[in-house]
């Protein structure tokens, strides 16, 4: 779990061009970082599905509005 977490929090600084440690990444959701926005959203998964090379469903993506709802996803696809 950890390496999905350390893998998804480069992905995630990356991304939105930031620098966020563990604590700060790990409470992060689009409705508390304004830089998550709906075209940002869909852009962010498209780059962990790359990333991890797996493929979210369309009932995912709407889930997925929390780093800790995609850490969870991710781990169902990884078990």
């Amino acid at each position: 779990m950890s390496k999905i977490i350390n893998l998804l929090q480069i992905e995630f600084n990356k991304h939105f061009k930031v620098n966020l440690k563990k604590k700060n990444f790990l409470n992060k959701n689009s409705y508390n970082f304004n830089k998550w926005d709906s075209l940002e959203h869909i852009k962010f998964i498209l780059r962990i599905e790359k990333k991890f090379k797996c493929k979210f469903l369309v009932k995912e993506i709407i889930e997925s509005t929390s780093i800790k709802k995609i850490i969870k996803i991710l781990n169902k696809k990884y078990m």
